[in-house]
C-alpha cells in the first residue's frame, strides 16, 4: 500500500484497486512476493527492525 504516498497522484492506485486488495484473503496480504524479497536486506525482512534498516527502500519515493 505504500503507492498510496506516490507524489504523483496519477501513480496512485484507485479507491476500487484499495478495495480488491483489502478484499484478499489475511495470508495474501502477508505475503511477499520473490521481487519484493529480493529487494528488500535481510534486515529490512526482519520483524521490529529498526527503521534505519529500511531507509533505502522506497527511494523513488524520497525524491519528492
Amino acid at each position: 500500500m505504500i503507492n498510496c504516498w506516490n507524489p504523483e497522484p496519477e501513480s496512485r492506485p484507485t479507491f476500487p484497486d484499495i478495495q480488491t486488495v483489502l478484499q484478499r484473503p489475511d495470508f495474501k496480504l502477508l505475503t511477499w512476493t520473490a521481487e519484493d524479497v529480493a529487494a528488500y536486506t535481510e534486515e529490512a525482512r526482519t520483524l521490529g527492525a529498526p527503521l534505519e534498516a529500511g531507509e533505502e527502500l522506497y527511494t523513488e519515493m524520497q525524491k519528492t
